[in-house]
């Protein structure tokens, strides 16, 4: 992976958002000295992503759906609030629920949200483009 070009990503000015184990996570590289950590992260943002949303850990498939669903919502019904602002929304609506109602799919929507962290500029915001690739800019 980290030799392929990744072309589309560059022309894109897209961020990635990648649902994997740790994929949030820098790792130390056994290849390169003084500590210094390699990731998804880092190659995405290497090979021309705007910013990366990543995990700490692992995340169960219906609440990643969830998350990734949210944040596309949040961003249509906020096209102007940036990703990081657009993941404190959905953290602050699960820590409502929480609060609300403390039921086992409330704790662990709440514990599964905080595990995404967004890397990259904080003022970078997501410009979906529908199908076929037309907007109303």
């Amino acid at each position: 992976m980290n030799r392929c070009a990744l072309n589309l990503l560059k022309k894109s000015e897209g961020i990635v958002f990648i649902n994997t184990c740790h994929s949030g996570r820098y790792q130390m590289h056994s290849c390169i000295p003084s500590g210094y950590r390699l990731g998804f992260v880092e190659l995405f943002l290497r090979k021309g992503a705007r910013g990366v949303i990543g995990t700490l850990g692992g995340v169960g498939d219906k609440y990643a759906a969830e998350i990734a669903r949210d944040l596309m919502q949040a961003c249509m019904d906020s096209p102007s609030l940036s990703v990081a602002a657009l993941l404190r929304d959905i953290r602050a609506k699960v820590v409502a629920d929480l609060g609300a109602e403390q039921t086992q799919d409330n704790l662990l929507a709440f514990i599964y949200t905080f595990m995404y962290v967004y890397y990259g500029n904080p003022m970078t915001v997501l410009r979906l483009t529908p199908a076929g690739g037309q907007t109303d800019d």
